[in-house]
């Protein structure tokens, strides 16, 4: 937790702090028992994988909620959301794919270390109802701010802790992100 709080909640005072509401987490909700075909919540948690999807589900979606707040556009298409269940958070801006990267607080966001094509946004998932939109970074920052995870049984590597949160490119719009997209 030292470590989170001197490398990334640092620069805490120039990320972007949204609250999700009650509809939009009813609609949360919604969808995640749609897309697993249940009724309510007491048959999510009859299921231990189940409460898991939903929390990893409800992380990424609020996310995407706060991220369309903060932009005033709404790209979250709720039908695929509640067929997908693997889905991957991601906007379109300017026909650039930019990945969104959801990190639980107290924690380094990860990155897969295979070719990073797209650049990414990160968030952090504060508690329920409470995202920081940290900043954007661009496919290079995202290649010169990795440091390995000390994770024992994989194959080392292959997942790498993202550190660059000081060189984020910050945005308070969507025409702000617009001018910081590499072209």
């Amino acid at each position: 937790m030292k470590q989170f709080l001197d490398e990334i909640q640092v620069y805490s005072d120039r990320f972007k702090t949204i609250k999700i509401g009650y509809s939009d987490k009813k609609k949360i909700e919604q969808t995640a028992l749609k897309l697993l075909n249940l009724r309510d919540l007491n048959q999510l948690r009859d299921r231990f994988e189940g409460v898991l999807f939903y929390e990893r589900f409800a992380k990424q979606l609020s996310c995407e909620l706060a991220l369309e707040k903060l932009l005033e556009i709404e790209f979250i298409d709720w039908e695929k959301k509640a067929t997908i269940r693997d889905y991957l958070p991601k906007i379109e801006i300017d026909n650039t794919l930019v990945n969104i990267n959801t990190i639980n607080f107290g924690e380094y966001p990860v990155l897969i270390n295979e070719n990073i094509e797209f650049p990414e946004i990160f968030c952090i998932y504060k508690k329920t109802g409470v995202v920081s939109i940290c900043g954007l970074a661009t496919v290079e920052n995202l290649q010169n701010n990795r440091k390995e995870l000390n994770s024992g049984a994989m194959v080392k590597g292959t997942r790498m802790a993202f550190t660059g949160f000081k060189e984020l490119k910050i945005f308070a719009n969507v025409d702000d992100l617009k001018n910081i997209l590499p072209e």
